[in-house]
């Protein structure tokens, strides 16, 4: 891995960071929500990947304070005390191929003169695929109750300041559906 892209502080938010995000979500649907109004940490410190692209202080402290602000914005109390739910997330990333085959024709078709045909060209790009997890574990029972995901390619640039939108906003995408309806 060269020196540069090593010191650089990817994020999974610079792909996760808009709404058209593919987004999933797993939860207990026989679990009731209602009765949640706090909230705390599943852990103080968040667990080392192994991936220095990962293990990034601040990467972690912009998850953690997107995480904080959208729960507190949608009416949960930060109380380590007596919180009704943890939450905690995990970050993956995954190297993917990008395809693509350009058909490299041009001039007449067939059937007329074949000047100007030319072989299809496959260009193959390799990307990274990150991965957002947030989990909701239930006080009480010490079980997980609800997880939802967010996914999608990274780039290799980005500002502190767009860091931190697309940490908002890939976090507030992933929440928009906690807690969910009752059945």
């Amino acid at each position: 891995m060269p020196a540069a892209f090593r010191v650089l502080i990817p994020t999974l938010l610079l792909a996760l960071g808009c709404a058209s995000l593919p987004v999933e979500t797993d939860y207990d649907p026989a679990f009731d929500f209602g009765g949640y109004q706090r909230f705390a940490w599943l852990a103080e410190k968040q667990p080392l990947t192994g991936d220095v692209r990962l293990d990034n202080p601040r990467l972690h402290e912009r998850l953690r304070q997107a995480i904080q602000q959208t729960l507190t914005a949608s009416g949960f109390d930060a109380e380590a005390g007596s919180a009704d739910f943890r939450v905690g997330y995990h970050l993956s990333l995954q190297q993917r191929l990008d395809v693509t085959t350009l058909d490299s024709h041009y001039g007449y078709g067939p059937g007329a003169s074949r000047w100007g045909y030319g072989p299809p060209e496959t260009v193959v790009r390799e990307y990274d695929e990150g991965t957002l997890v947030i989990d909701v574990v239930d006080s009480r029972s010490d079980r997980l109750v609800w997880r939802g995901s967010a996914y999608g390619r990274m780039s290799e640039s980005a500002t502190p300041e767009e860091r931190q939108d697309r940490a908002q906003a890939a976090v507030a995408v992933i929440l928009e559906r906690f807690p969910p309806p009752p059945e």
